[in-house]
């Protein structure tokens, strides 16, 4: 099973229990995300949810590609927090560090990938391959 059918049951997962799901059709995908701070990347022809039992989330077209993409790379520092693990990456060109949830990190673990994200504050992008996979939200704050 791919990534992008695993991510689908996801989804589906989500949408039983009763989460909001949002998507928009982004970069040529459909993008869905069903927490806020995780969003997927579907190729709309291996797309077996419904959409139409889905909102329609404008906000979401931001998650795509941006000209400002500058490649980022993890450092393999993990910080603890009361609240939360994260782990901490670094603009290759600048040095600049951003920090995703732990949690969020099995999205692009075990597989090859670029990490894109335009500055600490906006979104990480995940790409296999040229094509967008996910998107994560990173973690604010001083770590």
């Amino acid at each position: 099973m791919n990534n992008r059918n695993k991510y689908q049951i996801e989804v589906a997962k989500a949408f039983l229990n009763g989460c909001r799901v949002g998507y928009a059709e982004v970069d040529g995908d459909v993008c869905i995300t069903c927490d806020g701070y995780t969003a997927f990347f579907f190729d709309r022809r291996e797309l077996v949810l419904d959409l139409e039992k889905m909102k329609l989330v404008e906000g979401i077209k931001a998650l795509g590609n941006n000209e400002k993409d500058r490649k980022v790379h993890f450092t393999g520092i993990q910080k603890n927090t009361p609240a939360k693990s994260v782990l901490e990456l670094e603009f290759d060109d600048t040095g600049e560090k951003m920090y995703i949830d732990k949690k969020f990190a099995n999205l692009v673990s075990n597989w090859e990938c670029t990490l894109l994200a335009v500055d600490s504050l906006h979104r990480l992008l995940v790409q296999e391959n040229g094509n967008n996979i996910a998107a994560i939200m990173p973690c604010r704050g001083d770590y």
